[in-house]
């Protein structure tokens, strides 16, 4: 798990920061310029922690929204199918208004 999480920990903070969605993280310090951002550390949450998807498709939509939550420290909670629905729709305008605005 170790050699699998090590580029992601080092890509995910520079992806993050290139988005300018998470500047006001704690676990996003901005580096001087020139530098690399902070590597984030990983751990693994217990399984019964996690909530998991039913339906096909929807995996990646968990993820994206555990990582969300978790580098903003909100609940796991939140995360279930039926809250999943919503989750696609808000990311679906967010991306359309992002791309219309001039």
């Amino acid at each position: 798990m170790e050699e699998v999480m090590k580029p992601r920990c080092l890509l995910f903070p520079s992806l993050l920061l290139q988005s300018k969605l998470f500047t006001d993280s704690l676990m996003l310090k901005i580096p001087a310029a020139g530098k690399r951002p902070h590597q984030f550390i990983w751990r693994r949450l217990k399984q019964h922690k996690l909530t998991q998807s039913k339906r096909i498709g929807d995996c990646g939509v968990y993820v994206f929204k555990h990582i969300e939550h978790l580098i903003v420290s909100i609940p796991l909670e939140t995360i279930c199918d039926e809250n999943i629905e919503l989750f696609r729709n808000k990311w679906m305008t967010d991306l359309w208004y992002q791309n219309v605005r001039p």
